[in-house]
């Protein structure tokens, strides 16, 4: 009895796993989506004729009164190229600098194990099931994987 009740369980589990990772694929689409539409309506007014697409350090408007800014920007595609992601983020040093270090870790803490890191990869690169992470990635059981994906 207790065997049908795991096997249950688990099986339940996947079907979770699998459903956050339908949904984090979409929400990626989504994004992309979004931020193309953002950088197609706001590239003609930051870049002049003939120059890179890509802004150099002196592009950037930074108001003085802040400590400066920092950007992230960078387009990614799946192993296969059927998925591309672009994103474009900005933020002050002193908005960064206000993150409580608690909450900090907590973000920081998705990819600072090597295991969490091989998981974000993988999930990366294509959706996949938690016996496809423990499989794969060597994590021993699905439990393993549980673990590190309740981050």
């Amino acid at each position: 009895m207790a065997g049908k009740k795991v096997k249950s369980e688990v099986e339940g589990i996947r079907n979770e796993l699998q459903n956050l990772s339908e949904a984090v694929w979409a929400l990626r689409e989504h994004v992309t989506i979004q931020t193309a539409a953002a950088a197609a309506a706001s590239s003609s007014s930051k870049h002049h004729k003939g120059k890179s697409a890509e802004p150099a350090v002196s592009d950037l408007n930074v108001a003085r009164e802040t400590r400066g800014t920092v950007v992230t920007r960078g387009v990614a595609r799946n192993a296969d190229g059927d998925r591309e992601y672009r994103w474009d983020v900005e933020a002050t040093v002193d908005a960064l600098m206000a993150v409580d270090d608690d909450r900090a870790a907590r973000l920081l803490a998705a990819i600072g194990h090597r295991q969490r890191l091989a998981i974000l990869k993988m999930l990366l690169d294509r959706p996949t099931t938690a016996a496809d992470l423990v499989g794969t990635l060597d994590l021993g059981t699905t439990g393993a994987a549980y673990h590190h994906l309740n981050v």
